[in-house]
């Protein structure tokens, strides 16, 4: 079937198939119903001849749609005999220990996912307590990469993912705040400068929704808190404006979950808040929703599932060191919205918070700029704590970004409060492929 027979909308899902997306959140991205996302996939199966997920990701990476997940040159190893040694196996051998040695792989693998399953579903972490993962500490992979750096040097900006490139707009750096907007595509470690922000603003986060970016809120470049909602489009380089915040607000967390944007605590001006507030793009409205109990700022919100986590955050001085979860379902009536989980650790410098491939995933600075990791599966309800070395020491007030099955760390502030153009990614989660095994 020719690559021209789908549609400009049927590519995109196509893209975010690739990308992993579930229906719901190709949906939330795009601004279109899950049924309307399952009618698209039924007319990309019929006209690319594929029956799954994975075959049509197969078709999206070999036409062009998307990057392969395969390693560069260099991450590829090439056994070869050592000095002094002779191969003595004869052609006919060859295939009989191809077979066997692809099988050996094959129960490798097999027992290692088995191992993985048995100790997360063991009732030793049955209880909202940290665990060491053993199966993450016995793997050891050279999962850290140093990317281009910015074109800016800065910190506190929004920072969004969307289409295989993440988007950074506004921040902060030694010259004040700004309103330039980077593109930085992942597959070309390349930057695109976008159009500039009509508002500068440090302090404001970003969303994706129905193909737009939504940054409300924010700190002037004069000090001041605003209301704005500027809305930018990726496709045009453009910016629009929305309607206004109820109130100025700069230091929320920020999510977007069946097609609405939620706002969670914050700085207004004179107080740390514990507000939530829900924009609809479709209408234009803001709504005032219940409250959580520990307000805080610069937190960050994770959507997983239908629920909304939020984690981390400052009140004043103090860290918050409780997690809250938010279901927007339930907050109706006399239904309770909100609900407890695990405490962070009091040692960890929260960075931020990232849902990937179904887990939530919380990342903070640990000793001498190493990750340390807190990982939630929600399945059985386990969480599992380990630590990483980056190339080079992870910055304070450095952005956070999820990305397929990596985190990127962009920019922030060393601890001489210097500002910082790095750029390091790590892989969170990684795939065991199988051989595929033919008589």
């Amino acid at each position: 079937m020719e690559t021209n027979a789908l549609s400009e909308r049927e590519i995109e899902i196509l893209k975010l198939v690739g990308q992993g997306k579930s229906n719901k959140e190709i949906a939330e991205n795009l601004f279109i119903s899950v049924n309307t996302v399952k009618v698209h996939l039924t007319s990309v199966f019929r006209k690319t001849g594929v029956t799954s997920r994975t075959e049509a990701t197969l078709y999206a990476i070999e036409h062009g749609y998307i990057d392969s997940p395969r390693g560069t040159p260099d991450d590829v190893q090439i056994l070869i005999s050592q000095p002094g040694e002779t191969s003595t196996t004869n052609p006919s051998e060859i295939g009989s220990k191809q077979k066997t040695n692809w099988m050996r792989m094959f129960w490798l693998a097999l027992a290692l996912i088995s191992l993985y399953f048995v100790l997360s579903r063991s009732s030793l972490f049955s209880n909202n307590t940290t665990q060491t993962n053993p199966l993450t500490q016995s793997l050891s992979q050279a999962r850290w990469r140093t990317l281009r750096p910015m074109t800016t040097s800065r910190a506190r900006m929004a920072a969004v993912a969307y289409e295989n490139a993440i988007y950074l707009i506004g921040g902060e750096n030694e010259h004040g705040v700004l309103a330039s907007v980077d593109k930085y595509d992942v597959a070309s470690n390349a930057y695109t400068t976008l159009a500039k922000k009509p508002t500068p603003v440090t302090d404001a986060g970003a969303v994706v929704i129905g193909g737009k970016i939504y940054v409300p809120g924010g700190q002037d470049s004069e000090g001041s808190l605003t209301d704005v909602l500027e809305v930018y489009d990726p496709r045009n380089d453009t910016w629009s404006v929305g309607k206004s915040l109820p109130n100025p607000l700069s230091r929320y967390a920020v999510a977007t979950l069946e097609g609405t944007l939620f706002l969670f605590g914050g700085w207004d001006g004179q107080n740390t808040v514990n507000t939530v507030l829900s924009y609809n793009p479709a209408s234009d409205t803001w709504k005032t929703l219940s409250p959580f109990t520990a307000a805080r700022s610069d937190a960050q919100a994770a959507v997983l599932g239908d629920r909304i986590f939020l984690v981390g955050g400052t009140h004043g001085s103090e860290s918050v060191r409780e997690i809250e979860v938010y279901a927007p379902t339930e907050d109706a009536g006399s239904r309770q919205a909100w609900s407890s989980q695990i405490a962070l650790p009091a040692d960890m410098e929260f960075l931020g918070c990232q849902t990937l491939s179904g887990s939530l995933f919380v990342l903070g600075k640990g000793e001498n700029g190493a990750l340390d990791l807190m990982q939630f599966t929600p399945q059985n309800n386990a969480w599992f704590t380990y630590a990483e070395v980056p190339p080079e020491p992870l910055l304070s007030e450095t952005k956070v970004v999820g990305l397929g099955g990596d985190v990127y760390f962009l920019g922030g502030k060393a601890d001489n409060s210097t500002y910082s153009n790095l750029v390091q990614k790590y892989q969170a989660v990684y795939t065991i492929v199988l051989p595929s095994i033919s008589k």
